[in-house]
């Protein structure tokens, strides 16, 4: 379990995208290397409905979580699922989808933000012009004067990841999260 800044220095991209949609999310992650690929259409990555895919543009392993059963999730209306299209396994009987790239997508990095601020938290992003250390620090901080976590990387995505992981983790946001993504507010468009 990645409880420390320590934990997350190493890791590599995909895995923290792992840790942001099971532990920031609460999604379930069914499996780590299923093949996925972008779709030639329009260019959203998808998973195959099979292990073993037919189509040739499934050529990358990848994880994949479970979509909740009590809703559809299309990709072009939930922020946080941006970048990805679902698809059905008839060998799982259930919807899911490639874990999005949260780590290396600015796009779902700010819904992530979002998505920690609908939780109640307190976010501080600092962009550090000189010096030698990391370019970005982000402080997440739990609803009412819990304590505050604070992540930094040279990737403003990375530290906003590490600190959504950070925050969970540290209990700073344990038991205020919602298990589902945040659903998008029609009204104002949603993004």
């Amino acid at each position: 379990m990645a409880g420390t800044i320590s934990d997350l220095l190493g890791l590599a991209n995909r895995e923290l995208d792992v840790l942001v949609a099971e532990r920031v999310l609460g999604l379930e992650v069914v499996a780590r290397d299923w093949p996925c690929g972008p779709e030639p259409e329009c260019g959203l990555w998808r998973a195959s409905p099979e292990r073993e895919p037919a189509a040739p543009w499934y050529h990358t392993p990848s994880p994949v979580v479970r979509l909740p059963e009590d809703r559809w999730i299309d990709e072009s209306e939930d922020p946080l699922l941006r970048g990805v299209t679902a698809n059905y396994a008839e060998e799982l009987d259930f919807w899911f989808v490639p874990v999005p790239f949260y780590s290396s997508d600015y796009g779902l990095a700010a819904a992530l933000v979002e998505h920690l601020r609908a939780a109640g938290c307190g976010i501080r992003i600092e962009a550090c012009s000189e010096g030698s250390g990391p370019a970005y620090s982000v402080t997440v901080r739990g609803p009412v004067g819990e304590r505050e976590v604070r992540a930094a990387a040279n990737a403003f995505v990375r530290a906003v990841c590490e600190a959504a992981v950070l925050a969970v983790s540290g209990g700073v946001v344990a038991g205020h999260f919602q298990t589902s993504p945040v659903s998008v507010d029609r009204e104002s468009g949603g993004r």
